[in-house]
């Protein structure tokens, strides 16, 4: 907000995005201003990531079907659908945009305003399938690098522990431990159960 390379008036916009009166067709492009802001400052192209980017939708499905609400579904895909058109469908600011969440991209309603989409899926696409957690080689190198095994024995014992309690998963063909778990073992010393890691 201090920038001088910002317009006050690009400033004022801004700063209205966190008025709690603020309407949905304003909060819908805060991607757009958002990325306009970096661009002014920086004099470069962004990079929007979005993670979760299913998260609202599956949460107002819940609450519907639940009865807790009525419409709201239908008003968050409509909400996400302009949110998400503005700021990665002709955004002059963006170089490139990434979505991750856990259901599949499909161009229904929601994702109709986005274009050139290229899915990579967890199941069916080879691509990244070592990026879904620590492959075999990451998990020995973050051990050695934690500095909390004095000698190579201990380090071994820990690290086959780890593997043995948290066991990994397989992503086509390639063996994979969760990142927060191990995180979790080394700060701790110890395999703890997943109901303790996450009540800390």
């Amino acid at each position: 907000m201090n920038s001088e390379k910002i317009s006050d008036t690009l400033k004022k916009s801004l700063s209205h995005l966190t008025d709690a009166a603020v309407s949905a067709v304003t909060l819908s492009q805060t991607l757009k201003i958002l990325s306009k802001c970096l661009h002014k400052h920086t004099g470069q192209s962004v990079y929007i990531m979005i993670d979760e980017y299913d998260a609202p939708i599956m949460h107002a499905y819940e609450c519907d079907q639940m009865k807790k609400t009525t419409g709201f579904l239908e008003e968050i895909s409509s909400f996400m659908h302009n949110f998400l058109s503005a700021g990665l469908k002709g955004n002059p600011f963006l170089e490139n945009g990434i979505m991750s969440g856990v259901l599949r991209i499909s161009y229904n309603e929601m994702l109709s305003g986005l274009n050139n989409l290229e899915v990579y899926g967890v199941l069916h696409d080879q691509t990244y399938s070592d990026s879904y957690g620590f492959t075999e080689d990451e998990l020995n190198d973050f051990f050695v690098r934690s500095g909390q095994y004095p000698s190579p024995a201990t380090l071994d014992a820990a690290m086959a522990e780890a593997k043995h309690y948290y066991n990994g998963y397989e992503i086509n063909g390639v063996t994979l431990y969760n990142p927060w778990s191990i995180v979790s073992y080394v700060k701790h010393g110890q395999a703890r159960p997943y109901n303790r890691i996450f009540q800390t």
